[in-house]
């Protein structure tokens, strides 16, 4: 916890201990979980755990360039502590969302006719489909 404790303050973050238990679950989490999963999960042994706190928790890490968030219209936020760039793979029927490793943004950025002065500050790429556990 106190290399957490260290991470949480170098980011101008208090490591209080509802900030320490969700950072080291999403760290924990593979599946790129919603605040409801994540709140679920600490539910039992963090009962005075508001989802409203998980909420507001993840905002921060995420302001604080501790974790990212995936937005997809209509879907609810997804969180990853993953924060270096790469793409994600979303199955259709499952809704599992998996890590894809970043393919060559510069040929992205280059071949994408953008606004006059609209500068790229990151890229956000989902392919959809369906996983080898639902294709069977």
């Amino acid at each position: 916890m106190e290399s957490i404790a260290e991470e949480l303050a170098r980011c101008g973050l208090r490591a209080t201990s509802q900030r320490l238990v969700v950072l080291r679950l999403l760290r924990g989490m593979e599946n790129h979980p919603t605040v409801p999963q994540i709140h679920r999960a600490l539910a039992a042994e963090h009962p005075s755990l508001s989802r409203k706190t998980v909420y507001e928790i993840l905002n921060a890490f995420v302001r604080a360039g501790l974790a990212s968030v995936i937005t997809e219209g209509g879907e609810p936020f997804r969180y990853e502590a993953n924060t270096e760039p790469h793409y994600h793979a979303r199955c259709r029927s499952c809704n599992n969302v998996f890590d894809l490793p970043a393919g060559s943004d510069a040929r992205l950025r280059g071949s994408t006719a953008l606004p006059e002065g609209f500068d790229v500050e990151a890229i956000s790429v989902t392919f959809r489909g369906l996983c080898a556990r639902c294709r069977e």
